[in-house]
C-alpha cells in the first residue's frame, strides 16, 4: 500500500490519518492503556433532555423566531436534534437553525409534499456544552400560524446515517403512517422519527418507540436499535378521516469511531499532493 509522511501526518490511499501516539498512548484513540491502535469504544446511546416549543401566533402577534431552551446544562461533544413544525406561507423558508453555544445545526430531512406546511429535523453533533443552550428557528416570514419544536440531546452519537420521508391519505383502513424504510450500517443507532397530520392530537407513538414530543398535529419519537438492518418510523393513527393526509420522515444517527478528537472529524477524502 503506497504510503508516505509529512508533517507528522501519514498518506495512505488518499485518506487522512493522523498519528497521535505520543498524544493519546495508541493510534485510533484508544482507550486501551496497552496500546495496540484499537478503535474507541463508543458510548452507550441515552435520551439525555428535551426542550419544548409550541406557539399559536395570531395577527396582533405574528412571530418569526422559534426558541426553546433545555433545563438542565448540555453535556459537551452530545448530540442535539431539532424536530419542528411549521404551517407557513407559501414562498416562505427556514433562514437558520442555531443555539447560543454557537454550535452548527444540519438539515437532516423535510417531510414531503410541501404545500402550506412540513416537519423538519436539524441536528448538531459534538457540540459545545456548557448551560442550558437555547436552540432557535428562524424563518423567513412573521405570520400568524402554528409553529411546535421539540430539541432532544442524546449521548453516544455523533454522525447522520440515514434518512427517509414519506406521505400519505388516511382512510377508513388507515391506521400507521411510516417514514418509509432506512438501512442502518452499524450494530447501535438512533433513529429519531417525525410524524405531522391535520388530525388534531391524534398520533401515537409507534411500537417499540416512545414518544419525545407531542404538540397539536406533530409528533417526535425515537428508538433504539441494536443491529444494522431495515428500519421505518411508524405512528398509529385513527381510522375513517377520508380527507386526512399525513407526513413522516425519520434520521438514523450513529457513533463515527475515526471521530477520535473534538474537531478532527474526516469528512471527505483528502488527496495529498503528487
Amino acid at each position: 500500500m503506497p504510503k508516505r509522511e509529512r508533517d507528522g501526518v501519514r498518506f495512505i490511499s488518499g485518506i487522512t490519518v493522523l498519528i497521535l501516539c505520543a498524544a493519546l498512548g495508541s493510534c485510533g484513540g484508544s482507550n486501551n492503556s496497552s496500546g495496540g491502535g484499537s478503535t474507541p469504544t463508543p458510548a452507550a446511546i441515552k435520551f439525555v433532555q428535551a426542550a419544548n416549543f409550541t406557539l399559536q401566533a395570531t395577527l396582533n402577534n405574528p412571530s418569526s423566531i422559534y426558541t426553546a431552551t433545555f433545563t438542565n446544562n448540555v453535556t459537551r461533544r452530545d448530540l442535539i436534534v431539532v424536530a419542528f413544525w411549521w404551517n407557513y406561507p407559501l414562498g416562505s423558508n427556514i433562514v437558520s437553525v442555531t443555539d447560543s453555544g454557537g454550535n452548527s445545526y444540519w438539515q437532516a430531512l423535510v417531510t414531503p409534499p410541501g404545500n402550506d406546511d412540513n416537519a423538519w429535523i436539524y441536528y448538531a453533533t459534538n457540540v459545545s456544552g456548557g448551560s442550558p443552550l437555547s436552540v432557535t428557528v428562524t424563518v423567513s416570514q412573521s405570520m400568524a400560524g402554528q409553529f411546535s419544536m421539540a430539541a432532544l440531546e442524546y449521548s453516544g452519537l455523533d454522525a447522520l446515517d440515514a434518512t427517509s420521508t414519506n406521505s400519505g391519505s388516511m382512510t377508513s383502513n388507515s391506521t400507521v403512517s411510516t417514514s418509509g424504510d432506512a438501512v442502518t450500517h452499524a450494530a447501535n443507532e438512533l433513529i429519531v422519527g417525525v410524524s405531522l397530520s391535520n388530525e388534531l392530537n391524534t398520533t401515537m407513538a409507534g411500537s417499540g418507540f416512545t414518544s419525545r414530543f407531542a404538540s397539536n398535529y406533530f409528533m417526535v419519537e425515537d428508538k433504539i436499535v441494536s443491529s444494522a438492518g431495515t428500519y421505518d418510523a411508524e405512528f398509529f393513527l385513527p381510522t375513517g378521516c377520508q380527507d386526512c393526509a399525513w407526513q413522516a420522515g425519520m434520521a438514523v444517527f450513529y457513533f463515527n469511531a475515526f471521530d477520535v478528537l473534538p474537531g478532527l472529524r474526516q469528512t471527505s477524502p483528502f488527496n495529498p499532493d503528487p
